[in-house]
This record gives structure tokens, C-alpha cells and sequence, in this order.
């Protein structure tokens, strides 16, 4: 036998198990840096990873929880205007403080009611903007279909303030969504968009394809918060006419215009401003207390 050159029955245990022990860890180190390049890799390709695909991975323009227990501490832009609405520390989503509206009650039904706020982000306007807040429904929510008008404001995206007149000009629009009674089973409030142009002269739905959404309010939102979105995007021109107006519902999509000359002839005057809640021709019996919280407005689309 050859000196260093052992036959297989010569090689003692410890040397086998050090071998493969080396040969082990050896493995190990191989697949976890091989694991930790792909792991990388994917990283980069597929960006940021989320806890939550709810959760946006873009920043807002414009955001605001309240938390300043004031209308000051909105950031990237400024709350104006308003009726019967206040920050709150009764009730919120997340922190402490939200935003509360209260909508007085009477039997009558020829008596409206009304609460709502305004919000510009002048400075940061943009052509395209994901509006998102949060909403309280009330547990007495009670859309009231009387003799006369029941459409009540919801949202309303402008710019310049021009939120309820004053767009019939040059690059001139406005677009908003009204809830009415809705006939749908365990529906309270249903949709209707609208938009114009300083074509139109005035806001009406006119030949939006998906203009109606059922159950923007239903039983179940009641007692509990409800995330609602609303995308806009501003047509090149009306004769170009490539906007956008879209209504999401916990992430859902229930509403999608495409097609909409939601612009002047030559251009569009860019988004700014917005408001919340507003005039309810259909009042309510009770006295009807909402809440919001969480606003913010994204440039870019933040994955509803």
C-alpha cells in the first residue's frame, strides 16, 4: 500500500464527518449568497416590496390626518372654506383627531342640510391627481327620496377655487360625483358623475359610459369607515379628448370614464383644489354626523 493513499476501509469516521461537514457548510454558504443575489435582484426588478398592497408605495401632494387637532396641518397645501365642519378628537381612524361633519336633521322633507370643506394644493398642480380619503358612515344614514331635489354633493376636483362656477372659460372644467337615492338591494346611495367644459357651458353627465355606480353607499358601510378614490385626469384637449374620471370604493373600481373632454379647446387648466361633502338636497331626518380622515392626493397612481 501506498504511503497517502488510503483505501476506503482505512478512512477513519472523523475524517468523513469533517468532510462532510466541510462540504455542508460549504453548500449552505453557496445557496444563501446564490439566494441573497436573486433575492436582490428581484428587489431591483420588481421595486419596493409593501406589508400590504393597499398600502401606497408613492408619496402624496397633499396629505393630512388631522393630527395637528386643527385645520392647520395639512401638508403640501391648505383647508379653506366649510360649513358645520371641525376637527375632532371623538372618533378617527387613525391618531387621535378627525374630521367631522354635521348634517342637521328635520322630518320635512322640502329641508336640505349642509356641511362640507374645501382644500387647495395651489403650487403643486398637477394633470392627473388619485384623490383618497376615509369615511365614517354614520350607523342612521338614511338617503331620503323626497318630491323634490335629492342629489347631494360628495366630491368635487377643480382648480382655482372654481368649484361651483366661474370654469365657463378658456382651459375651463370642473367634475364631481353627487350621491342619490339608490333602488339597488341593500344600497342607500348611488353615483352620478359629472363634468363640463368651456364647451359645454354647464356640468352635466352627457356621454359618460359609467357614470352611474350602485352602491356607493350600502348597509354594510354603515357604522363602519369606508376608503373611497377618486381619479382624475385632465383631456390634452376637448377635441383630443383622452381624460379620465374614475370612482374606487375600498380599492375596488366601480366607476371608469374614458373618453372624457374634460379640458378647454386649446388646454386644460391644471388640478388644484377639491372639495368634501357639501350640500345634501335630500337632508335627513335625524341629525347625520360623518367623519373623515386620512386625505391625501397622489400625483402618480399609488396602486388602489
Amino acid at each position: 500500500m501506498q504511503a497517502g493513499c488510503d483505501s476506503p476501509g482505512e478512512v477513519s469516521m472523523e475524517a468523513v464527518d469533517a468532510f462532510v461537514a466541510t462540504e455542508a457548510e460549504a453548500r449552505d454558504a453557496f445557496f444563501r449568497t446564490d439566494s441573497g443575489a436573486a433575492d436582490a435582484a428581484a428587489a431591483q426588478d420588481s421595486g419596493p416590496a409593501t406589508i400590504d398592497s393597499g398600502v401606497p408605495t408613492v408619496a402624496p401632494i397633499f396629505s393630512d390626518g388631522f393630527e395637528s387637532g386643527d385645520l392647520e396641518g395639512a401638508e403640501g397645501g391648505s383647508w379653506y372654506g366649510g360649513v358645520r365642519r371641525g376637527v375632532s378628537d371623538e372618533f378617527a381612524r387613525t391618531g387621535t383627531y378627525a374630521l367631522r361633519f354635521d348634517y342637521p336633521g328635520n322630518e320635512d322633507l322640502a329641508v336640505d342640510s349642509f356641511s362640507e370643506v374645501r382644500a387647495t394644493f395651489a403650487g403643486n398642480d398637477a394633470p392627473e391627481i388619485w384623490l383618497e380619503w376615509w369615511l365614517f358612515v354614520p350607523a342612521n344614514y338614511e338617503h331620503r327620496d323626497g318630491d323634490g331635489g335629492d342629489n347631494n354633493k360628495f366630491v368635487i376636483v377643480g382648480y382655482d377655487d372654481k368649484l361651483h362656477g366661474g370654469w365657463q372659460e378658456p382651459g375651463g372644467w370642473t367634475t364631481r360625483m353627487e350621491v342619490l337615492p339608490d333602488s339597488a338591494e341593500g344600497a342607500h346611495s348611488r353615483g352620478r358623475i359629472v363634468y363640463g367644459n368651456e364647451s359645454t357651458g354647464f356640468s352635466s353627465e352627457y356621454d359618460l359610459d359609467d357614470r352611474r355606480p350602485s352602491g356607493v353607499i350600502s348597509d354594510r358601510d354603515r357604522g363602519r369607515w369606508v376608503r373611497y378614490g377618486f381619479h382624475v385626469r385632465l383631456a390634452e384637449s376637448i377635441e383630443v379628448r383622452d381624460g379620465e374620471v374614475a370612482l374606487y370604493k375600498d380599492g375596488e373600481l366601480m366607476a371608469e370614464n374614458l373618453g372624457v373632454p374634460l379640458a378647454g379647446f386649446d388646454f386644460a387648466n391644471p388640478i388644484n383644489c377639491f372639495e368634501l361633502m357639501g350640500w345634501a338636497n335630500s337632508g335627513f331626518d335625524e341629525d347625520t354626523v360623518f367623519y373623515i380622515d386620512d386625505v391625501r392626493v397622489y400625483a402618480d397612481d399609488p396602486g388602489w
